[in-house]
Protein backbone atom coordinates (compact mmCIF):
# COMPACT_ATOMS: atom_id res chain seq x y z
CA UNK A 1 0.00 0.00 0.00
CA UNK A 2 1.18 3.38 -1.37
CA UNK A 3 1.83 5.52 1.70
CA UNK A 4 0.71 9.25 1.60
CA UNK A 5 3.75 11.61 1.68
CA UNK A 6 2.80 14.67 4.84
CA UNK A 7 3.53 17.80 3.78
CA UNK A 8 2.59 19.42 7.32
CA UNK A 9 4.95 18.80 10.17
CA UNK A 10 3.30 20.45 13.29
CA UNK A 11 0.05 21.85 13.76
CA UNK A 12 -0.79 25.24 15.73
CA UNK A 13 -2.56 23.24 18.93
CA UNK A 14 -3.86 25.81 22.09
CA UNK A 15 -0.77 28.65 21.26
CA UNK A 16 1.91 25.90 20.61
CA UNK A 17 3.70 23.91 17.72
CA UNK A 18 3.31 20.49 17.91
CA UNK A 19 4.21 17.34 15.62
CA UNK A 20 1.33 16.09 13.92
CA UNK A 21 2.34 12.70 15.69
CA UNK A 22 1.28 13.87 19.15
CA UNK A 23 -2.61 14.88 17.93
CA UNK A 24 -5.51 12.41 18.37
CA UNK A 25 -6.42 9.79 16.39
CA UNK A 26 -9.93 11.56 15.64
CA UNK A 27 -8.20 15.05 15.60
CA UNK A 28 -10.58 17.62 13.15
CA UNK A 29 -7.16 19.39 12.37
CA UNK A 30 -6.42 20.13 8.94
CA UNK A 31 -3.23 19.12 7.17
CA UNK A 32 -1.41 19.06 4.33
CA UNK A 33 -0.46 15.89 2.17
CA UNK A 34 1.12 14.90 -1.34
CA UNK A 35 -0.12 12.09 -3.36
CA UNK A 36 3.41 9.82 -4.08
CA UNK A 37 1.67 8.35 -7.41
CA UNK A 38 0.57 12.13 -8.75
CA UNK A 39 2.18 14.13 -6.60
CA UNK A 40 -1.22 16.16 -6.01
CA UNK A 41 -1.13 18.11 -3.12
CA UNK A 42 -4.24 18.40 -0.72
CA UNK A 43 -6.13 19.30 2.79
CA UNK A 44 -7.14 16.75 4.86
CA UNK A 45 -8.80 15.85 7.70
CA UNK A 46 -5.47 14.71 11.14
CA UNK A 47 -8.25 12.01 11.63
CA UNK A 48 -8.88 10.72 8.17
CA UNK A 49 -4.86 10.65 7.71
CA UNK A 50 -4.73 8.69 10.84
CA UNK A 51 -7.75 6.35 10.00
CA UNK A 52 -7.78 5.94 6.30
CA UNK A 53 -6.21 2.60 5.02
CA UNK A 54 -5.99 3.78 1.47
CA UNK A 55 -3.95 7.07 1.66
CA UNK A 56 -3.63 8.07 -2.43
CA UNK A 57 -5.57 10.74 -3.98
CA UNK A 58 -9.14 9.87 -4.93
CA UNK A 59 -8.06 9.84 -8.94
CA UNK A 60 -5.52 7.51 -8.69
CA UNK A 61 -7.70 5.10 -6.57
CA UNK A 62 -10.13 5.06 -9.41
CA UNK A 63 -7.34 4.60 -12.16
CA UNK A 64 -5.95 1.47 -9.89
CA UNK A 65 -9.47 -0.17 -9.77
CA UNK A 66 -11.00 0.84 -13.25
CA UNK A 67 -11.45 -1.96 -15.87
CA UNK A 68 -11.22 -1.14 -19.16
CA UNK A 69 -13.83 -3.19 -21.34
CA UNK A 70 -12.83 -5.21 -24.48
CA UNK A 71 -12.32 -3.74 -27.40
CA UNK A 72 -14.94 -5.30 -30.13
CA UNK A 73 -17.25 -6.24 -27.31
CA UNK A 74 -20.60 -5.63 -27.66
CA UNK A 75 -23.47 -4.29 -25.37
CA UNK A 76 -26.87 -4.07 -27.62
CA UNK A 77 -26.49 -1.84 -30.09
CA UNK A 78 -23.15 -0.23 -28.60
CA UNK A 79 -19.88 -1.75 -30.17
CA UNK A 80 -16.66 -0.94 -27.73
CA UNK A 81 -13.90 1.10 -29.81
CA UNK A 82 -11.42 1.67 -26.51
CA UNK A 83 -11.04 3.41 -23.51
CA UNK A 84 -12.99 6.65 -23.07
CA UNK A 85 -11.18 9.98 -21.72
CA UNK A 86 -12.92 9.95 -18.83
CA UNK A 87 -11.81 6.98 -16.09
CA UNK A 88 -14.39 4.26 -16.07
CA UNK A 89 -15.98 5.42 -19.47
CA UNK A 90 -15.55 3.11 -22.94
CA UNK A 91 -15.31 5.51 -26.32
CA UNK A 92 -18.52 3.34 -28.17
CA UNK A 93 -20.09 3.22 -31.75
CA UNK A 94 -23.72 2.61 -31.83
CA UNK A 95 -25.07 0.75 -34.97
CA UNK A 96 -26.75 3.55 -36.14
CA UNK A 97 -22.96 5.20 -36.69
CA UNK A 98 -22.97 7.34 -33.62
CA UNK A 99 -20.03 7.39 -31.32
CA UNK A 100 -20.05 8.50 -27.63
CA UNK A 101 -18.44 7.91 -24.64
CA UNK A 102 -20.82 5.31 -22.47
CA UNK A 103 -20.00 4.94 -18.40
CA UNK A 104 -18.89 1.15 -18.38
CA UNK A 105 -21.48 0.41 -15.74
CA UNK A 106 -24.53 1.19 -17.86
CA UNK A 107 -22.93 -1.01 -20.42
CA UNK A 108 -22.53 -3.71 -17.98
CA UNK A 109 -26.02 -3.14 -16.31
CA UNK A 110 -27.96 -2.83 -19.98
CA UNK A 111 -28.81 0.93 -19.07
CA UNK A 112 -27.32 1.88 -22.23
CA UNK A 113 -28.98 0.26 -25.17
CA UNK A 114 -28.40 2.82 -27.82
CA UNK A 115 -27.90 6.63 -28.92
CA UNK A 116 -31.35 7.04 -29.00
CA UNK A 117 -31.90 5.63 -32.15
CA UNK A 118 -33.41 2.58 -30.58
CA UNK A 119 -36.25 4.58 -28.18
CA UNK A 120 -36.81 6.05 -31.43
CA UNK A 121 -37.33 2.74 -34.22
CA UNK A 122 -39.77 1.58 -30.97
CA UNK A 123 -42.10 4.65 -31.25
CA UNK A 124 -42.27 4.71 -34.79
CA UNK A 125 -43.40 0.63 -34.51
CA UNK A 126 -46.00 1.60 -31.54
CA UNK A 127 -47.27 4.50 -34.06
CA UNK A 128 -50.51 4.35 -36.12
CA UNK A 129 -50.46 6.32 -39.30
CA UNK A 130 -53.56 8.29 -40.68
CA UNK A 131 -54.67 7.14 -43.79
CA UNK A 132 -53.54 8.96 -46.96
CA UNK A 133 -56.82 10.93 -47.99
CA UNK A 134 -58.10 11.48 -44.47
CA UNK A 135 -59.29 15.02 -44.20
CA UNK A 136 -59.99 16.90 -40.58
CA UNK A 137 -61.49 20.43 -41.00
CA UNK A 138 -58.87 22.18 -44.35
CA UNK A 139 -56.75 19.45 -43.62
CA UNK A 140 -56.04 16.20 -46.18
CA UNK A 141 -52.96 13.97 -45.12
CA UNK A 142 -50.60 13.56 -47.62
CA UNK A 143 -48.68 10.79 -45.36
CA UNK A 144 -46.71 10.27 -42.56
CA UNK A 145 -43.99 12.58 -41.26
CA UNK A 146 -40.64 12.54 -40.27
CA UNK A 147 -41.67 13.39 -36.79
CA UNK A 148 -42.99 10.67 -34.65
CA UNK A 149 -46.54 10.53 -34.25
CA UNK A 150 -47.30 13.82 -36.95
CA UNK A 151 -48.52 13.88 -40.53
CA UNK A 152 -47.66 15.97 -43.47
CA UNK A 153 -50.75 17.55 -44.36
CA UNK A 154 -51.61 19.88 -47.27
CA UNK A 155 -54.44 22.75 -46.15
CA UNK A 156 -57.01 24.19 -48.25
CA UNK A 157 -55.25 27.61 -48.76
CA UNK A 158 -52.12 25.46 -50.07
CA UNK A 159 -49.87 25.42 -47.04
CA UNK A 160 -48.09 22.37 -46.27
CA UNK A 161 -47.50 21.29 -42.69
CA UNK A 162 -46.41 18.51 -39.94
CA UNK A 163 -49.31 18.33 -37.70
CA UNK A 164 -49.74 15.87 -34.65
CA UNK A 165 -52.26 13.23 -35.39
CA UNK A 166 -53.65 13.39 -31.85
CA UNK A 167 -54.74 17.36 -32.63
CA UNK A 168 -55.91 16.25 -35.72
CA UNK A 169 -58.31 13.21 -34.54
CA UNK A 170 -59.76 15.44 -31.57
CA UNK A 171 -60.20 18.10 -34.39
CA UNK A 172 -58.11 20.76 -31.97
CA UNK A 173 -56.30 21.63 -35.54
CA UNK A 174 -58.92 22.05 -38.56
CA UNK A 175 -56.04 24.30 -40.95
CA UNK A 176 -52.55 25.24 -40.96
CA UNK A 177 -53.95 29.10 -39.35
CA UNK A 178 -56.10 30.85 -41.95
CA UNK A 179 -59.25 29.81 -40.35
CA UNK A 180 -57.74 31.60 -37.45
CA UNK A 181 -57.16 34.50 -39.13
CA UNK A 182 -60.20 34.67 -41.00
CA UNK A 183 -62.40 34.51 -38.00
CA UNK A 184 -59.94 36.90 -35.91
CA UNK A 185 -60.53 39.45 -38.77
CA UNK A 186 -64.23 39.17 -39.38
CA UNK A 187 -64.44 39.80 -35.44
CA UNK A 188 -62.17 42.50 -35.74
CA UNK A 189 -63.56 46.07 -34.48
CA UNK A 190 -61.19 48.75 -33.04
CA UNK A 191 -62.58 50.30 -29.92
CA UNK A 192 -62.52 53.76 -30.18
CA UNK A 193 -64.43 56.87 -27.86
CA UNK A 194 -67.36 55.67 -25.69
CA UNK A 195 -66.98 51.91 -26.77
CA UNK A 196 -63.19 51.33 -25.20
CA UNK A 197 -63.47 50.24 -21.53
CA UNK A 198 -60.91 52.84 -20.60
CA UNK A 199 -63.04 55.23 -21.86
CA UNK A 200 -63.47 58.27 -18.83
CA UNK A 201 -66.14 60.67 -20.39
CA UNK A 202 -64.07 62.21 -22.73
CA UNK A 203 -61.75 63.82 -20.17
CA UNK A 204 -58.89 64.29 -22.22
CA UNK A 205 -57.62 67.45 -23.28
CA UNK A 206 -57.52 68.30 -27.09
CA UNK A 207 -53.75 68.40 -27.13
CA UNK A 208 -53.30 65.05 -24.96
CA UNK A 209 -55.63 63.52 -27.79
CA UNK A 210 -53.44 65.13 -30.40
CA UNK A 211 -50.44 63.55 -29.13
CA UNK A 212 -51.58 59.97 -28.68
CA UNK A 213 -52.41 60.20 -32.57
CA UNK A 214 -50.33 58.20 -34.85
CA UNK A 215 -49.27 60.95 -37.15
CA UNK A 216 -47.75 62.65 -33.99
CA UNK A 217 -46.17 60.18 -32.82
CA UNK A 218 -44.68 59.06 -35.99
CA UNK A 219 -43.31 63.29 -36.30
CA UNK A 220 -41.65 63.02 -32.89
CA UNK A 221 -39.82 59.71 -33.66
CA UNK A 222 -38.69 60.93 -37.03
CA UNK A 223 -37.51 64.29 -35.35
CA UNK A 224 -35.26 62.12 -32.58
CA UNK A 225 -33.69 60.11 -35.43
CA UNK A 226 -32.68 63.23 -37.62
CA UNK A 227 -30.94 64.36 -34.71
CA UNK A 228 -29.72 61.17 -33.55
CA UNK A 229 -31.47 60.80 -30.32
CA UNK A 230 -29.06 63.72 -29.40
CA UNK A 231 -30.07 67.36 -27.37
CA UNK A 232 -28.94 70.18 -29.73
CA UNK A 233 -27.82 72.62 -26.70
CA UNK A 234 -26.12 70.18 -24.25
CA UNK A 235 -25.39 67.52 -26.70
CA UNK A 236 -27.33 64.67 -23.70
CA UNK A 237 -27.73 61.73 -26.05
CA UNK A 238 -30.97 59.48 -24.93
CA UNK A 239 -32.60 59.57 -21.78
CA UNK A 240 -35.19 61.52 -21.33
CA UNK A 241 -35.80 63.31 -24.51
CA UNK A 242 -38.53 65.99 -25.52
CA UNK A 243 -39.55 67.57 -28.93
CA UNK A 244 -39.27 71.39 -29.41
CA UNK A 245 -41.77 72.92 -31.69
CA UNK A 246 -39.66 76.20 -33.03
CA UNK A 247 -42.78 77.97 -33.77
CA UNK A 248 -45.55 77.65 -30.63
CA UNK A 249 -48.01 74.82 -31.25
CA UNK A 250 -51.11 76.87 -29.66
CA UNK A 251 -50.39 79.50 -32.43
CA UNK A 252 -49.38 77.53 -35.70
CA UNK A 253 -51.80 74.79 -35.96
CA UNK A 254 -50.90 73.89 -39.44
CA UNK A 255 -47.36 73.17 -38.18
CA UNK A 256 -47.84 71.03 -35.56
CA UNK A 257 -46.40 67.89 -37.26
CA UNK A 258 -44.27 69.33 -39.65
CA UNK A 259 -40.29 68.41 -39.54
CA UNK A 260 -38.97 71.60 -40.12
CA UNK A 261 -41.08 72.86 -37.13
CA UNK A 262 -39.24 70.71 -34.20
CA UNK A 263 -36.07 69.67 -32.67
CA UNK A 264 -34.77 67.89 -29.96
CA UNK A 265 -33.83 68.83 -26.77
CA UNK A 266 -33.05 67.09 -23.49
CA UNK A 267 -35.95 67.90 -20.72
CA UNK A 268 -34.12 69.98 -18.95
CA UNK A 269 -33.19 72.15 -21.59
CA UNK A 270 -36.64 72.07 -22.91
CA UNK A 271 -38.10 73.12 -19.22
CA UNK A 272 -34.99 75.63 -19.01
CA UNK A 273 -35.96 77.39 -22.91
CA UNK A 274 -39.59 77.68 -21.95
CA UNK A 275 -38.53 79.61 -18.83
CA UNK A 276 -36.23 82.12 -20.38
CA UNK A 277 -38.86 83.08 -23.64
CA UNK A 278 -42.25 81.63 -22.30
CA UNK A 279 -44.66 79.32 -24.13
CA UNK A 280 -46.66 81.76 -26.65
CA UNK A 281 -45.23 83.94 -29.68
CA UNK A 282 -41.80 82.09 -29.85
CA UNK A 283 -40.14 81.35 -33.23
CA UNK A 284 -36.43 80.63 -34.67
CA UNK A 285 -34.69 83.65 -33.79
CA UNK A 286 -35.15 82.93 -30.04
CA UNK A 287 -34.10 79.19 -30.48
CA UNK A 288 -30.88 80.40 -32.25
CA UNK A 289 -29.99 82.83 -29.36
CA UNK A 290 -30.60 79.87 -27.15
CA UNK A 291 -28.47 77.22 -28.73
CA UNK A 292 -25.55 79.99 -29.37
CA UNK A 293 -25.35 80.85 -25.92
CA UNK A 294 -24.57 77.05 -24.86
CA UNK A 295 -21.66 77.33 -27.14
CA UNK A 296 -20.10 80.73 -25.66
Amino acid sequence: MEQTILVTKTVRYYGKEIPIEKLGRYSDKKIQVECPICNEKRWIYAKIYFNSENTICHKCGLKQRKKDLKKGSKHNRWTVLGPGVKVGFSECKCQCGTIKEISNNSLKQGLSKSCGCLNIEQLRSRCKHLKIGMRYGRLCVNGPSEKVGYSICKCDCGAIKDINNSRLKNDTTLSCGCLQKEIFKSNWHVLRGKEHPNWKGGISGLRPRMMATKKYKTWRIAIYERDNYTCQKCGQVGYKLNVHHIESYAEHENKRCDENNGITFCHKCHLKFHRIYGRKNINKTQLNEFIQEAQQ
